[in-house]
């Protein structure tokens, strides 16, 4: 449990929320009214995170792989999502579960399929229920389904890199929880999969983002990187109004 009792909103101030967990403190700002392209909703939680200076997860808590590819993608939006507690399906999550299973036609090859399983990893301080398993021997792959979006070697290796290195980090994880050694990832994309064998370069880009994550975690904000995808994410208000927490 991160500890936090309520989530602000128009109705409910900072020092209404303090007051129910016994606190006396209240927040500090410069400005008493929302600042210019910022709604209310996200201006109130963008005070709330300043004067809590909250920790969104203890360090001995695993935290959902799922996190860490959005980590990948932008480290502010995995930010956002562990301060303020949002639900960890997004919407093109439940959209794919609506379309025919993706890995119905996946051939082993000779491979054990396991769907499904439930891995984790200490070191790395993540958890995460990988779509399937592949085990052979000692050997094992992760099979990771994007049923709506389109994979090849060379996306996975550039705009799809933050799904790459999920795939990556549930592999890692599978060999700590089954004691068996990741050979390869294979991402089912909508039309074709495509394996990548996993690299020390790719064991240790995953191992940089996972510390990454675990300092947001703690509530170290890593500030914001306009691009072309803000213009497309939820948080983009808070994220421009509150230029770092």
């Amino acid at each position: 449990s991160s500890g936090w009792a309520a989530r602000p909103s128009r109705r409910t101030s900072p020092e209404r929320l303090s007051r129910s967990r016994g606190g006396s403190g209240t927040p500090s700002s410069s400005s008493s009214s929302p600042p210019p392209r910022c709604g209310a909703r996200w201006w109130w939680a963008s005070r709330w995170l300043r004067w809590r200076g909250w920790s969104a997860t203890r360090s001995s808590e695993l935290l959902p792989v799922v996190l860490l590819k959005e980590y990948a993608y932008c480290p502010r939006y995995a930010f956002f999502r562990l301060s303020l507690e949002l639900p960890y399906v997004t919407e093109s999550m439940e959209a794919a579960r609506r379309l025919p299973d993706p890995l119905a036609g996946l051939d082993p090859g000779g491979w054990e399929v396991r769907r499904g399983v439930r891995v984790a990893s200490r070191r790395l301080g993540l958890w995460g229920v990988a779509d399937a398993l592949l085990v052979r021997g000692g050997l094992v792959k992760v099979v990771e389904a994007k049923a709506l979006t389109p994979v090849s070697r060379r996306a996975l290796r550039g705009r799809l890199r933050h799904v790459l290195a999920q795939a990556v980090a549930y592999g890692m994880c599978a060999e700590e929880t089954l004691r068996l050694t990741l050979q390869s990832v294979v991402v089912v994309g909508s039309g074709r999969a495509v394996e990548e064998r996993v690299t020390p370069a790719l064991r240790a880009y995953v191992e940089a983002l996972a510390a990454g994550l675990r300092r947001a975690a703690r509530g170290e904000d890593p500030g914001p990187k306009r691009g072309p995808r803000c213009w497309y994410c939820a948080y983009r208000e808070l994220c421009w109004a509150a230029p770092r927490l």
